[in-house]
């Protein structure tokens, strides 16, 4: 899954956007299950969220806390609406950041963009992680 920022009102630059990387993406019926592949996920916090699929229209709702300090957290709930095609599915993403402890003002603030998730083929499908499970 890839990403890209069009609007960011929380101005913390790469550390908060549209979530990206590799993850298992689960379909049963139209109801949609989306886990991180790799335990180790940094800056993006550790991801899980549901969705919902309704003909080409897909929906997936994720929340993630992300450390920011010794006194700050992240709680970064997303959403993202796109178009099931040939290969994934694309559209955008809009997530609310509100602050944990003490970040300073600005809070709850907003973060938009766009995302495209593609398909690993079975022969070629294999996430190689780096980190360590904690």
């Amino acid at each position: 899954m890839t990403s890209t920022t069009t609007v960011d009102t929380c101005n913390q630059g790469s550390n908060l956007r549209p979530i990206q990387g590799f993850f298992s993406i689960g379909v049963q019926g139209t109801s949609i299950v989306i886990g991180g592949v790799c335990c180790a996920v940094g800056l993006f916090g550790e991801l899980s969220g549901t969705g919902s699929m309704d003909g080409t229209q897909v929906m997936i709702q994720s929340n993630r806390m992300i450390f920011s300090s010794s006194t700050c957290s992240w709680q970064i709930d997303e959403v993202d609406a796109g178009t099931l095609d040939a290969v994934g599915f694309s559209g955008a993403a809009s997530l609310t950041v509100s602050a944990v402890g003490d970040c300073g003002p600005g809070f709850p603030c907003k973060v938009r963009g766009i995302f495209t998730a593609e398909r690993c083929p079975y022969a070629k499908c294999g996430v190689m992680c780096s980190g360590f499970c904690t």
